[in-house]
This record gives structure tokens, C-alpha cells and sequence, in this order.
């Protein structure tokens, strides 16, 4: 039995012993007993196991017992330690240095705090920290250097934390970072370069509370992002420039309801599959639709969907330079007014879809050229339209409309067409209105209202005239 035992003491050289000593120094009550303390400061000093120095030495007999009873409990001792570093998994080790106070810490490379009254990111990690999880705390911004200590770090989860602000640069430390996720937070200040220049970044997660913009350049230099969730219900503009640099996203989900993107705000964001904007409401911004150059430069989409918007005006050239995408689809939309050269621009599109959409006016020329060399594909079905004479596309094109579209679009106005297909729309109506229609003032690049009807010239000629007599009558000119 006691052989046995002094088998296991073996496991334990002077040194390791020495350390455990080290780290708890109440064990040293178990050494209080001369003879215990002779036997090891004899290992120690040589560095042998204790085993060694037993068998080598013989013990005088009056020493003997008082030996065996030392070993036994250093023994014991040992053992319990060992279990204790043998459970590092357990959640034993949260007593250890590097894990903060109240935090769970699996292991030395993982440290969550759920819960725990934080205001700022602890600093008594490990240096090996790798996943850090922290949830419903009470920082209000995350500074430049909270990181430092921490170059390793491949997962931030910083999730309910009252964080209101996010200085640029602010995670640059982190040259390691695959995935950060900042959701329910009342973030309200995000600058320029927060997420810059994070080069081993595959996923972002950003959900705000009270965001309102997104500002330039904020992933600038992040070239790797494969997957960027921007589903936040605050943020209601993106700046110019603010997906620069994005090269190789696989997938960006923008904010819900939307209502200002700036003129190339995809500037230099390239090789997109999905593209997902939903609940945009261009019609409250101060284009009052989709502005000019909206989309310019981006490019290499596989899939681009406009979905349960509010779009407005689709400007001229609001697609211009929208480059290699397979599929554009505008659908379950609200469209006041579609203009001449609305899609001009776009190269290298392999399939235009406008699908289930409300649409008012769509001007003569609006799919001029669409499909041809650049646009391959239009599918326009299952629309709601005008069909008053003041649409000069369907007035002017009714006979070219292949049959899918005659039969598979609808009348949403006048009354007497209402909820009829295109197909059965009076071909004498079409001859009246083509005759009466010469130029309607929304086929120009114009901000006028829908309402606006032209007078004939000579009409407005004859007001002038008879306006001037008037005057001339009422007021008579005296020498």
C-alpha cells in the first residue's frame, strides 16, 4: 500500500513540488514537522524527486514515523493539486489571475461575462486570450487601446452593453480578429475607420439602437469580410464611401428602413453574391427617390434585391456603372415615377427583374435598349400600373409588348381599367392617347409633380395677350 503510494509521489519531482509550494503557500503547514522539512529542502537543493531522496538516505529511527506521516500528507497535498491543474476545463480555473471577477473562463483562452456590471474591458486576461463574450454590461464606449494586451483575440461577442460610442481605429490591435458581433446597443457615435484595416475580419455584426448613419471609409482596409449584417431599424443614411474598400463580401444585409444612400456609397465594394436592401424608403430623402449614381462602382454581384420599398423617382443614371451582376431585382416595391436612362449606364447585367411592384409613371424611353448588349434580360411581371395616358412607355411601346407582359402586368388606374391585364386594355384608348401624346414633361430629368399638365403654346400665348389688355384697360397711360 505504502509502496504504491510512494509510486505516485514519484509523479512529483523536487521542482514541480517546489512550484505548488510556491503557488499555495498554505501548504507549507503540512511541512511544520522537522524531519518533513529536512526531507525536502534536501530534495529541492538538489532537484530530485522525492522518491530519490527517501530510498538514498536512511532515517534514524526516532525520525522514522514522523517521515512517513510527513509524506503521506505532502502526498495528499500533491495530489489534490494535480487534479486541480489536471480540471483546467472545470470551471474551477475562474479563480485563477486571468480570469475577471465574476466571469466564466472554460480556459485560459476563452473568457465569458454575462451579466457582470463592466465598464470597461477588463485588462486581467490572459495574453492568450482568444474568445471574449460580454453581455448585458455597462460600458459606454470602447476606447483606442482597450485591446492592446490582447493581439490573439479571434472572436469579440460584445453584445447589451450600454456601449454608445466607438472611436476610429479603435480595434486595430487586433490583427487576428475573425468575427465581431455589437448587437443591442445604443450605439450612437461610430467614425470614420472604426472597423479600418482588420485584415483577418471574415464577419460583422453591427445592430444599433440608436445609430443613424453610416459613416465613410468605416471598413476601410477590411478587405476580407466575407459576411456584413447591418439589420439595424436606426440607422437611416449610409455616407459616400462607406463600403469602400469591401473586395470580397459574400454576403451584406443594410439596414432596414433605410432612407438616404448617398451617392456612391458602394464606391470600390466589389465581388458582392448578395446584395439584400429591404424597407428603404428613398421617397422621404431629399432626392425623394433613388438619386443619381447611387450604385456606382460597385461591382461583380451575383444577386442585388430591392425588397418592400418605398424607391420614388428612380432617377437617370441611378444605376450608372453598376458593373457584372447577374441579377438585379426590384420587387414588392412602390415606384412614383420611372425616368428616361433610369438603368443607363449598367454594364455586363445578365437578367433586370421588376417583379409584384406598384408603379406610376414609366417614362417613353425608361427600358430603351433593355434587353441589348448590356442589359440581357428584362422580366416586368405581375405590376400594378398607370395605364392613363400620361404613360408615355405603355402609350408608345403597346404593340412591341411581348405577350408575357401584356398579360402578366395590370391596370391600377384609370377606373375603367382597374385591375384589367394590359392585354385587354381598348386598343382605340391606345390610338387616342398616342395621338394627343406628344412630349409629357416627367421623360426629362425633372423634380416636377406627377399633377403638372402643359398648356398648349398658343393657349398660353392667348393668356398673356389677354392679360395684357386688361391691364392696359384698368390702368391707362397718361402723357
Amino acid at each position: 500500500m505504502f509502496t504504491c503510494l510512494l509510486c505516485f509521489v514519484s509523479l512529483f519531482d523536487a521542482k514541480m513540488c517546489k512550484g505548488l509550494i510556491t503557488f499555495a503557500p498554505q501548504f507549507d503547514q503540512l511541512l511544520n514537522m522537522l524531519a518533513c522539512k529536512r526531507v525536502v529542502s534536501a530534495c529541492l537543493a538538489n532537484m530530485k524527486p522525492l522518491t530519490e531522496c527517501i530510498l538514498a538516505k536512511p532515517v534514524p529511527e526516532f525520525m522514522r514515523w514522523s517521515t512517513v506521516f510527513c509524506h503521506w500528507r505532502l502526498l495528499v497535498a500533491c495530489l489534490a493539486v494535480k487534479l486541480l491543474l489536471l480540471d483546467v476545463s472545470s470551471a474551477s480555473f475562474q479563480e485563477s489571475l486571468f480570469c475577471p471577477k465574476g466571469c466564466l473562463c472554460p480556459t485560459e483562452q476563452e473568457v465569458i461575462c454575462d451579466g457582470v456590471m463592466l465598464e470597461k474591458i477588463p485588462q486581467e486576461m490572459s495574453p492568450k486570450l482568444r474568445n471574449l463574450t460580454i453581455a448585458r454590461a455597462t460600458m459606454a464606449r470602447i476606447n483606442v487601446d482597450d485591446f492592446r494586451y490582447y493581439p490573439l483575440l479571434e472572436r469579440l461577442t460584445l453584445n447589451y452593453c450600454e456601449i454608445e460610442r466607438i472611436e476610429g481605429y479603435t480595434f486595430h490591435n487586433l490583427t487576428k480578429l475573425h468575427y465581431l458581433s455589437l448587437v443591442g446597443n445604443p450605439l450612437s457615435d461610430l467614425q470614420s475607420y472604426s472597423f479600418a484595416h482588420l485584415h483577418s475580419l471574415k464577419e460583422v455584426i453591427v445592430r444599433a439602437d440608436a445609430l443613424e448613419q453610416l459613416p465613410a471609409y468605416l471598413f476601410f482596409g477590411s478587405e476580407n469580410i466575407r459576411g456584413l449584417d447591418l439589420r439595424s431599424t436606426s440607422i437611416t443614411r449610409i455616407q459616400r464611401h462607406a463600403f469602400s474598400g469591401l473586395y470580397n463580401v459574400q454576403f451584406l444585409h443594410l439596414p432596414l428602413n433605410l432612407v438616404t444612400i448617398e451617392p456612391e456609397a458602394f464606391h470600390n465594394c466589389t465581388r458582392v453574391h448578395f446584395l439584400d436592401i429591404r424597407n428603404w424608403q428613398a421617397n422621404r430623402s431629399e432626392w425623394i427617390g433613388v438619386a443619381p449614381r447611387t450604385f456606382h462602382g460597385l461591382g461583380h454581384v451575383s444577386s442585388m434585391r430591392i425588397d418592400q420599398s418605398s424607391l420614388g423617382v428612380l432617377w437617370p443614371k441611378a444605376f450608372d456603372e453598376l458593373e457584372t451582376v447577374e441579377t438585379l431585382q426590384i420587387h414588392n416595391s412602390r415606384i412614383t415615377s420611372i425616368r428616361s436612362s433610369s438603368f443607363a449606364g449598367m454594364r455586363n447585367v445578365g437578367s433586370l427583374q421588376l417583379l409584384n411592384n406598384q408603379i406610376g409613371h414609366i417614362a417613353r424611353y425608361a427600358f430603351q435598349e433593355i434587353p441589348g448588349d448590356q442589359v440581357y434580360e428584362l422580366q416586368f411581371m405581375e405590376n400594378d400600373l398607370d395605364c392613363s395616358c400620361r404613360n408615355g412607355w405603355l402609350v408608345h411601346n403597346f404593340q412591341k409588348l411581348s405577350n408575357d407582359t401584356l398579360k402578366r402586368n395590370y391596370c391600377s388606374s384609370p377606373d375603367l381599367f382597374l385591375q384589367q391585364q394590359l392585354g385587354q386594355i381598348d386598343p382605340a384608348w391606345i390610338v387616342n392617347c398616342t395621338k394627343k401624346y406628344d412630349h409629357h414633361h416627367l421623360d426629362t430629368f425633372s423634380r416636377a409633380p406627377l399633377s403638372v399638365d402643359r398648356l398648349p403654346i398658343p393657349m398660353l400665348i392667348l393668356l398673356i395677350t389677354f392679360a395684357f389688355i386688361l391691364c392696359n384697360n384698368r390702368f391707362p397711360i397718361t402723357n
